[in-house]
């Protein structure tokens, strides 16, 4: 009888609670994550659940002391119980470094978990914690809270500082926060219940920040893992809202409705168990996913905080600068502060902008390198073909030689009785033979692959390249390369067409300093014309040296039967143009290579019938 993976799990004791929740990797349509959705599910409806029973026990929360056992046992309890549960495993399953985030994050809901119990036992003795303890816890799991945000950030920031994030983070605490100090801080310090009112306003600031860089890890995430940043988002804006309420409780000595600020808090406690939950379980891709200079970041963000949050300080102060002495100096030192990290973070920024167009052109020198590379294997390939087929040519020359020596000895022979020119004529064809039926599968290996695009656009391809790989980031012309689309060259054409071309563009970077660049192919009847034009210096092509790269180029023309002409003055640029086969042009008065000759004999072999013949090209 088989048994199941599952039993066998059972059997050897490794069925845990890990695997009970955790998501099957082979699972169809569900998102990768390390909790089963019926386990989310769950938790959904334990919330559904709960929820209506926190608003109805909030009912009774008419005095101090009943209001903090309903907001620590059933309004937190309810949801950092199970939460310290899914964390713990989220921990010890997230992938690194991911994992450090839900430690911190266990640590949080742990420490949450011992203020609650401490806040329900000195309701019991009557032993109330003091404001400066209290503050403290507070301030401490705001920490880790907001330890792990940044942590999660940090991993998917790609090239950007974190130290012009801090600051950005610093500087929207600020311009939302002093406003509210300046309004709310002399009733915090004065509040009936000062052990209440004081933590819960330390949670604001926190929360402040908390909201931008969820935001931050949302953007970041870009749909990658999207539903633990959204919960993210939402938990930091409930929060923000729920440490404002809750401070104003505590200033009015809890005489707001209870109902609906128990019911905020224990919103934000099961979106603090929600997180946990949604953990994936791989690393998922940040701004490493974008190329550096998509990495760059704009100067939007600090720049609408200032405009927005100096004129509602200017307000405020306008408006309590009567009634409160210390209201103008504070907005004094509040935009002192304010344009002390903005200046800092334009310097961050500048080194992380640096940073980035540094990794751009490291990106490019490789990328230029690599072309440089393809472009001499490509070269080298030819060259090894040429070798090939110079050996081929030699072979069959040798067994002319063969051929004629047996002429030669053809009197002898017939005395012997022999047919000596036959034989001679049977070795010389089945040479010849070999040698035609190993440049055909030469030709095979060597042919080009199947593409859709036109053949010609190798030669464009191949051109910018080039230019490319010469000027690289020194500011050089933009090449127009226009390549006939029906222009098919054979082998060696296409050879000289883009030896010419090299040499003419080297002649540019070299001497020109040209703006412009043109290089244009194509065809003239049956002649190929290329024709290389800048907009360079010129220069006197009567005072040309050989070494100026002139003789090369019509050296590699006389090879195509062809010509190079060479338009230029100083000052008025250049314009080479090679006419590689057919008659030359007839007005082309600066054409300096070898004429039309005469037709040559060339031997054409004939597999069936004859051995060879001669005849006119």
């Amino acid at each position: 009888m088989p048994t199941s993976p599952a039993a066998v799990r059972r059997a050897e004791g490794s069925w845990g609670w890990a695997e009970l929740v955790r998501q099957p990797a082979a699972a169809s349509g569900a998102p990768p994550g390390l909790f089963r959705p019926q386990f989310r599910r769950a938790a959904f409806l334990w919330v559904c659940v709960t929820l209506p029973v926190v608003a109805v026990v909030a009912v009774f929360a008419t005095t101090p002391g009943r209001y903090i056992v309903v907001y620590a046992l059933v309004a937190s309890g309810l949801y950092t119980t199970p939460a310290l549960l899914h964390t713990w495993l989220a921990a010890r399953r997230a992938p690194r470094p991911d994992d450090v985030v839900w430690w911190m994050w266990l640590a949080a809901l742990v420490l949450s978990y011992g203020m609650g119990c401490g806040m329900i036992l000195g309701v019991a003795t009557g032993v109330r914690a003091g404001t400066v303890a209290g503050a403290a816890a507070v301030a401490v799991i705001s920490l880790l809270l907001m330890g792990a945000v940044v942590t999660m950030v940090r991993s998917r920031s790609g090239g950007r500082a974190m130290s012009v994030d801090l600051v950005e983070s610093l500087m929207s605490v600020i311009v939302i926060v002093a406003p509210l100090a300046l309004v709310f801080g002399p009733r915090v310090l004065d509040a009936e219940a000062p052990w209440y009112a004081i933590p819960a306003a330390i949670a604001v600031p926190c929360s402040v920040f908390g909201v931008y860089w969820a935001a931050l890890l949302y953007l970041r995430l870009a749909g990658d893992s999207g539903a633990i940043a959204t919960i993210g988002v939402a938990l930091a804006v409930l929060g923000l809202i729920n440490s404002i309420g809750q401070t104003a409780q505590g200033i009015t000595g809890f005489a707001l409705p209870a109902v609906p600020l128990l019911v905020l808090q224990a919103l934000c406690m099961c979106l603090l168990s929600f997180i946990p939950l949604y953990v994936p379980d791989r690393i998922s891709p940040g701004l490493d996913r974008l190329p550096p200079q998509d990495q760059v970041r704009g100067a939007w963000l600090p720049a609408a905080l200032v405009l927005v949050g100096l004129p509602v300080l200017l307000v405020t102060t306008l408006a309590l600068h009567h009634t409160e002495s210390w209201a103008t100096n504070y907005s004094l030192g509040v935009v002192v502060v304010l344009l002390v990290l903005a200046a800092l973070r334009q310097l961050a920024a500048v080194r992380e902008t640096r940073r980035l167009y540094h990794r751009l052109e490291t990106v490019n020198d490789t990328r230029r390198e690599l072309l440089a590379q393809v472009m001499q294997h490509s070269d080298d390939d030819r060259h090894r073909v040429a070798a090939q087929l110079h050996e081929q040519a030699v072979s069959a020359y040798a067994s002319f030689v063969s051929f004629m020596q047996a002429g030669g000895l053809a009197a002898s022979s017939v005395a012997a009785g022999r047919a000596p020119m036959a034989e001679a004529s049977a070795i010389v064809r089945d040479g010849l033979g070999r040698q035609a039926e190993s440049l055909r599968r030469l030709m095979l290996a060597v042919q080009p692959l199947q593409v859709d695009r036109p053949r010609s656009r190798s030669l464009d391809t191949t051109i910018r390249a080039y230019v490319d790989a010469l000027y690289g980031d020194g500011g050089g012309p933009l090449p127009v390369v226009e390549v006939d689309d029906d222009l098919v060259l054979d082998w060696a054409t296409e050879t000289v067409v883009l030896r010419i071309v090299q040499e003419a563009v080297s002649n540019v970077w070299r001497h020109s300093r040209a703006g412009r660049l043109d290089v244009a192919i194509g065809t003239d009847g049956p002649a190929v014309v290329v024709r290389v034009r800048d907009d360079g210096a010129g220069f006197d092509p009567s005072a040309a040296l050989f070494e100026s790269g002139i003789g090369v180029m019509r050296s590699l023309a006389a090879l195509s039967e062809g010509t190079v002409a060479i338009d230029s003055r100083p000052g008025g640029g250049t314009t080479v143009t090679a006419r590689l086969g057919g008659p030359p042009e007839p007005e082309d008065g600066g054409a300096d290579g070898p004429g039309p000759e005469a037709p040559r004999p060339i031997l054409r072999l004939v597999r069936d019938g004859l051995a060879s013949s001669v005849g006119e090209a």
